[in-house]
């Protein structure tokens, strides 16, 4: 029997309350997602994935990231990496005692996309597959060595020091509609701290230098035309990875939020295909 409560309300080993929220699908269930978001926004944008996966049996779930969204936290900051982990830890823990028969899948977007592929190389829990977008292991906001080194040197003095991201709303999605309703969320931020980007180029650096702790199935989606998260990157990167079960999907003329662009259907489409693919492949082998 699910627990409502369990799944609105996170407070992590530092204290902070986060933010939940759980799609339940009325189709007999396939599997469960948890999903993890990226940089300056929250689980609440992506509802319309989460309704796409609903109609495919799949449920959604997942927690607005410390500094996120509707959950606590200085905008855009987190003391170390450890925070963003341990918070999935502990999430990932809760759906699968709340959903113990169902096939498990961990997909993340932009940051959530490092997120995630630092979880599952812990390799703590059997995840039955792995989404991949935006991946940002070639983020273009960090090729300034004067920016690395500005983050660098600043953020053991001045960590919570707030700098804006530069990232421009066009570069996301070609959906004007989409922008607009951004454009009047008040969740959404554009600052990150100066620790931040040190741990997040310190989280870069160890993701690229191991591939081939990436075991379980994996699917990579990015945008061609991604101006945020250079996909060269995330080919490289997919390439490097040992696992059999892997798929490169690239959308022609998509930027940085290919579930959110003009092509979106298609996205959803292919999501669901590979997922419905993978549960497919676990009662053959049950």
């Amino acid at each position: 029997m699910v627990n409502p409560e369990l799944l609105t309300r996170l407070t992590t080993a530092r204290g902070l309350d986060l933010h939940c929220r759980v799609w339940i699908s009325r189709q007999p269930t396939l599997g469960v997602l948890v999903l993890v978001h990226g940089l300056g926004e929250h689980l609440g944008r992506y509802d319309s994935v989460a309704t796409a996966l609903n109609q495919a049996g799949i449920t959604v779930a997942g927690f607005d990231l410390p500094g996120h969204g509707r959950s606590a936290g200085q905008r855009g900051h987190i003391n170390h990496w450890q925070d963003y982990r341990q918070s999935l830890q502990q999430f990932v823990t809760v759906m699968a005692t709340q959903f113990p028969s169902a096939p498990l899948f961990l997909m993340g977007h932009s940051l959530g996309a490092m997120i995630a592929l630092d979880f599952a190389m812990q390799d703590w829990f059997p995840l039955q597959g792995l989404i991949i977008s935006g991946t940002p292991l070639v983020p273009t906001s960090v090729q300034s060595p004067i920016k690395v080194l500005v983050v660098r040197l600043l953020s053991p003095i001045f960590p919570r020091l707030s700098l804006k991201t530069g990232v421009q709303p066009a570069a996301l999605s070609r959906d004007r509609m989409l922008l607009e309703r951004d454009r009047q969320d008040a969740l959404i931020h554009n600052v990150a701290t100066l620790r931040w980007g040190a741990e997040m180029l310190d989280a870069i650096a160890r993701i690229k230098a191991n591939p081939n702790k990436i075991s379980h199935p994996v699917l990579m989606m990015h945008g061609d035309c991604d101006t945020i998260s250079a996909i060269a990157g995330a080919q490289t990167f997919f390439d490097a990875i040992p696992a059999a079960d892997k798929t490169f999907n690239i959308y022609p003329g998509s930027h940085h939020e290919p579930h959110n662009d003009l092509d979106a259907d298609q996205v959803m489409s292919d999501l669901t295909d590979w997922i419905k693919g993978q549960t497919i492949k676990t009662r053959q082998i049950g």
